[in-house]
């Protein structure tokens, strides 16, 4: 157990708040849900920066947006400008060199994005090993889970299909010892979509999602956050109580999620 500890095996998250539930582990699978539009990626790149910090070689595998959408997307969080000012060119100078050194700091890193719009597990298998072998990658990013199309009118086809997926990025974790994150779709019930299987198979399952405006007021206004993180399954950790949560703050304008301060604990009525 002790080597186990000391032996580099475990990355703390950037919230600090979720590393009390889980952190980041080699040979594990930590799964992120939310609706759509409702950060997940955006939580996967910030994921990547953190990775990327304690110099992990990172492959992402992308089945949303092109390489350029998601190096811009990385910039803007890197550079702390909004991403419609990037794509647009609409900077200051001072903006243009914390982009310039945004770029640098990722040409120093060891990122590699591919764009994959359907994950099949003999293909997924086949790249993480390849890249594995060339570029000696250590965390694999999975953005997201979902359908594949010839499954995705079927509800059980469906839902083998997303555990299978599951499974094999929780195999690959395993066999190539590296640190794995995904994420997947809920749905409007805040459910992960149509799959059992996904909660079965990860390490631990946590869900993201938007306050509402009665929450943000009843938490204390935006300073405690506009989003919240909730542990619905944990291998190796406590989960969040019906009426629990971690309180994180997202600026969507610069792709990134912030640590803030926590509501106080609601009381309970007698």
């Amino acid at each position: 157990v002790e080597n186990v500890q000391t032996s580099g095996n475990f990355l703390d998250f950037k919230i600090p708040q979720l590393n009390e539930f889980v952190r980041m582990a080699k040979q594990e699978t930590v799964i992120f849900y939310a609706g759509a539009k409702q950060g997940k990626s955006l939580f996967m790149t910030n994921c990547a920066k953190t990775l990327l910090d304690n110099d992990e070689v990172v492959l992402y595998v992308d089945t949303e947006i092109s390489d350029r959408q998601f190096f811009m997307r990385m910039l803007a969080h890197l550079a702390q400008v909004r991403y419609r000012d990037i794509e647009t060119g609409n900077i200051t100078k001072a903006e243009k060199i914390k982009i310039e050194e945004a770029i640098k700091y990722l040409k120093s890193k060891k990122l590699i994005h591919v764009y994959m719009l359907v994950i099949e597990d003999s293909t997924l298998k086949t790249l993480a090993h390849r890249m594995k072998n060339k570029y000696g990658v250590t965390a694999m990013i999975v953005d997201y889970i979902k359908s594949n199309t010839k499954h995705a009118l079927e509800a059980y086809a469906n839902s083998a299909y997303l555990g299978k997926i599951t499974d094999t990025v929780k195999g690959l974790a395993g066999k190539l010892d590296i640190y794995t994150l995904a994420c997947v779709q809920g749905t409007k019930d805040g459910h992960v979509a149509m799959s059992a299987n996904i909660e079965r198979n990860c390490s631990a399952l946590i869900h993201l999602n938007r306050k509402t405006e009665k929450e943000i007021n009843d938490d204390g206004g935006k300073s405690k956050g506009n989003m919240k993180l909730k542990i619905i399954a944990n291998r190796s950790g406590r989960l969040h109580d019906d009426d629990e949560y971690i309180s994180v703050f997202l600026d969507g304008d610069r792709c990134t999620f912030l640590a803030c301060e926590q509501p106080e604990p609601k009381k309970e009525a007698f």
